[in-house]
């Protein structure tokens, strides 16, 4: 068995629907307050983090270009190690990472393998959502795109693209759009969809 599918995250689905889990979201700390982590737990994290800290730091010195990292600075280095950890946790745990996991997809979750399907969605009911919110993210692109600009904020590589680096100012305009986006997400959904989507969702947790 792969090890990215130790979690399988249930959530009332038959057949069940399985999670690949977003490991970085294990260093959040309002992620281990979710999953209940105890003292001992929260730490071995710290150590595992701590660890692809130093090796970034060093290779940081070492190459010209930026060492591979994951979405919050986390080496690529570390998911064997978080996977390890992963074992430790209980069925239950695992299942709520999971639905954490979905919701870091923020309003695009429809985009996250296997929700589709769960919701019993058409690739035609998708597509249709997703150039909805693609027309409506347009303005508050282009507010940070002239923001960024103006203020000479400068970038960073992210899936091979150049981006803004994310400023406090910035981070609140993306706020904004996504919290537009889910709403448009859920006027795209029927109620019976809705509730589907917020059990497999679970619990909300401040990602932020």
């Amino acid at each position: 068995m792969h090890p990215v599918l130790l979690f399988i995250a249930l959530l009332g689905q038959s057949p069940p629907l399985v999670v690949v889990p977003n490991w970085a979201l294990l260093t959040h700390p309002t992620v281990q307050s979710a999953l209940e982590l105890s003292v001992p737990q929260t730490r071995e994290i710290f150590v595992i983090k701590s660890a692809c800290d130093a090796v970034l730091k060093r290779l940081s010195w070492k190459h010209s270009k930026p060492a591979p990292t994951l979405d919050n600075g986390l080496l690529v280095v570390a998911p064997p190690a978080l996977i390890k950890f992963g074992k430790t946790l209980s069925r239950k745990k695992q299942e709520r990472l999971g639905q954490i996991t979905l919701q870091a997809y923020g309003p695009r979750v429809l985009q996250a393998p296997g929700v589709q399907k769960a919701l019993g969605l058409s690739g035609a009911d998708v597509d249709r959502i997703s150039k909805v919110q693609a027309t409506a993210a347009l303005p508050y692109d282009e507010k940070v795109r002239h923001y960024a600009t103006d203020q000479h904020v400068p970038t960073h590589t992210v899936n091979g693209a150049k981006v803004p680096v994310e400023t406090p100012e910035i981070h609140s305009m993306h706020l904004d759009r996504d919290a537009k986006l889910t709403e448009l997400l859920k006027q795209s959904l029927t109620q019976a969809e809705n509730d589907r989507l917020a059990k497999m969702l679970g619990k909300p947790v401040k990602l932020d």
